[in-house]
Order: C-alpha cells, then structure tokens, then sequence
C-alpha cells in the first residue's frame, strides 16, 4: 500500500484503522500541490473521487477570507461565462485562467501575498491585476495592486517610447509606472507625450503606434 499512487495521490503512510471506525485510514501526498492528508482508503478509488486533486485538496475551511474567495470566483467568470458583460475583454480575447481552475491552486499562490498588500492597503484597494494585459491569469504574471495601480495598467493604455539623458531606450505603456520607476512625474511625462514641453527632466518622449519590444527594464 505504502508508494502506491492512484490518481494523482500517492499513499506515504499508513495511519491504520481507528478505534471503533471501520475506515482504513491512510496519509497521501498530492502530486499537484504537494498537499498532505489523511484520507480513508477507500476514497482513493470510490469513482476517482478521492483520487483527484481537484476534490480530495479543496477543503481548505477557515483558512481565507470572502473577499478572497471572491476575486477568484469573478476571475473565473470573466473568463469562462459568455454570458457576463465583460466577457469579450477576457474570455473573448482568448484570456484565460486555466491555471487557477481549481480555486485551492490560486489559494496556494497568492493567499499569502494577498495577506500582505490588505495589510498595507486594506482589502477594498486590493485588486488582482495581469502584468501583462494580453496574458493569462497566472502566478508569473498576477499580482496584487491597488484600484489607482490597476487604472494605470489598461490595456489601452498606448505605448511610448521613452529615452534618457544618456541615450537610452525604453518602450513602455504605463506612465505612472514608469515615472515611479525612474524619478519622474507621470505629469511631466504626459507633457511631452501631448507636445507641451519637450523633455522632462532630460528625457523625451513619443507616442508609438505599437509596441515594438522592451529595449530595457
């Protein structure tokens, strides 16, 4: 019994049968999540049930908030439901959130980061956000941010070409990013993408029809 996988369980110990149960019980060790559970034997083969990451590791009771719970359900929705509004900018884009089907995998990859930007910011200026507007939700490319963050981060946001007092090159589309990023003002930046002044602090800018692949950062 011990090593033998089912599913995409693998059984490490064997726990026994407690006094008064008729339950074999048994630990195994989730090939997806590296989850550990005690779990009845019988469960591993009931229909492919127990078997499954999907049903045997969501129980994760007490350990999240609503809120949290919710931004992954309306993830969800937004890419999957042709039905919802807004579907056509996610799901009708070809977005997806394939890797967070099961909510228990989005719990294991951002839980912890949520926590600390709701301690920072509070859960109502805490929004998940893609670092890349085309891409698919995922580890590598979500992160928490506030609602102002979020607003600088649209996919129409156009992209500018910006170069610095030494010469170099960069192509970006989020002003506000760019200006904390390298000691400007996103006013100043605005200035010279709409032709008021032509440099900010030694740096010029230009509007670009579109984006022509990071030079830098």
């Amino acid at each position: 019994m011990v090593s033998e996988v089912i599913g995409d369980m693998e059984v490490i110990e064997e726990i026994g049968r407690p006094k008064g149960k008729t339950n074999f019980i048994v630990k195994v060790k989730c090939s997806k999540c590296g989850r550990i559970k005690e779990i009845p034997y019988w469960n591993l083969s009931k229909k492919g049930a127990g078997s499954k990451h999907k049903w045997c590791c969501k129980q994760i009771k007490g350990k999240y908030t609503k809120n949290f719970h919710r931004k992954w359900a309306d993830m969800r929705t937004r890419t999957t439901n042709p039905k919802r509004n807004d579907f056509y900018l996610y799901g009708g884009r070809g977005i997806n959130s394939d890797a967070w089907e099961y909510f228990i995998d989005f719990y294991d990859d951002m839980y912890e980061s949520y926590l600390e930007h709701v301690k920072e910011f509070g859960e109502k200026d805490t929004s998940l956000d893609r670092i890349d507007v085309n891409g698919n939700y995922c580890k590598e490319n979500c992160r928490w941010v506030t609602l102002k963050e979020q607003a600088g981060n649209k996919r129409t946001n156009r992209y500018f070409k910006a170069i610095s007092p030494e010469g170099e090159e960069f192509i970006d589309n989020n002003q506000r990013k760019f200006a904390n990023e390298h000691n400007l003002t996103p006013q100043g930046i605005n200035n010279c993408l709409s032709n008021l002044s032509k440099h900010c602090n030694g740096w010029t800018f230009e509007y670009i029809k579109q984006k022509e692949g990071n030079k830098n950062g």
